[in-house]
C-alpha cells in the first residue's frame, strides 16, 4: 500500500519510505524532485490570490471554450490567432507576450508563431501553417477552415479534461491517451497544455 504524505512541508517527505520505496515509483520519484527542489530553492509568490483570480477570470472572459466556439467566422481568425493587424488581444499574443499571463502561468515565447499551427503574414497578409523549415501558404478559406479546426479541438479538449475523474497517476494517463486520440497532434502542443492548465 502506497502511503502519500500531502503536507505541503518540503522538509518531510512524500512517502513512507516503509510503505514504498521511491525507487519503485515514477510518479513519487519525480513529486519528491519538485518538493526538494522547492525546499533547496525556495518558491515565494509576489502576486496576490486576487491578483491571479483576476487575470483568470479576464482570460476566461475572452477565451473560454464557451468564448470560443460561439466566435463567427469574422471574428474567429482575429480573435485566436498573429494577424497583420498586429493585434495584442488575440490569445496567441495573451499566451506568448501578456505580461501577468507570463508571471503568473508560465510564458511559450520563442521560436516562431508557426507554433500555433497557424498565423497571418504581416506584411502580405497571407496566411501559413507548417513549420519553419517548410511553411505553407494558406487562401482566406483555406486558414478559416484550419482555424476553425484548431479552435474545436481546443474546445474538445477541454471539454474532455472538464468531464475527467482525476484521482490517481492512471487517471492522467488514461487522459493523456484520450486527448491524443480525440484532439491528435494538438494534445502535444505547448498551448493547448498551456490552456489546460
Amino acid at each position: 500500500m502506497k502511503i502519500y504524505n500531502i503536507d505541503m512541508d518540503c522538509d518531510q517527505p512524500i512517502v513512507d519510505d516503509e510503505a514504498n520505496d521511491l525507487s519503485t515509483d515514477e510518479y513519487l520519484k519525480a513529486a519528491q524532485i519538485i518538493k526538494d527542489h522547492i525546499s533547496e530553492n525556495g518558491l515565494v509568490f509576489n502576486e496576490s490570490e486576487e491578483e491571479i483570480a483576476s487575470i483568470v477570470s479576464e482570460f476566461r472572459e475572452k477565451f473560454a471554450p464557451d468564448k470560443l466556439e460561439a466566435l463567427n467566422d469574422d471574428a474567429l481568425l482575429h480573435t485566436m490567432f498573429y494577424t497583420n493587424d498586429a493585434s495584442n488581444d488575440s490569445l496567441c499574443y495573451w499566451l506568448e507576450f501578456h505580461p501577468q499571463v507570463k508571471v503568473y502561468f508560465g510564458s511559450i515565447a520563442g521560436g516562431s508563431a508557426l507554433k500555433f499551427g497557424l498565423y497571418q503574414h504581416k506584411e502580405d497578409g497571407i496566411w501559413y501553417t507548417g513549420s519553419p523549415v517548410k511553411q505553407e501558404s494558406l487562401s482566406n478559406e483555406q486558414a478559416l477552415e484550419l482555424g476553425k479546426h484548431i479552435r474545436d479541438c481546443l474546445v474538445r479538449g477541454a471539454h474532455i479534461i472538464g468531464e475527467a475523474q482525476l484521482e490517481s497517476p492512471e487517471d492522467y494517463e488514461i487522459l493523456d491517451e484520450l486527448l491524443n486520440k480525440e484532439i491528435g497532434k494538438y494534445a502535444g502542443y505547448a498551448w493547448f497544455r498551456n490552456i489546460f492548465k
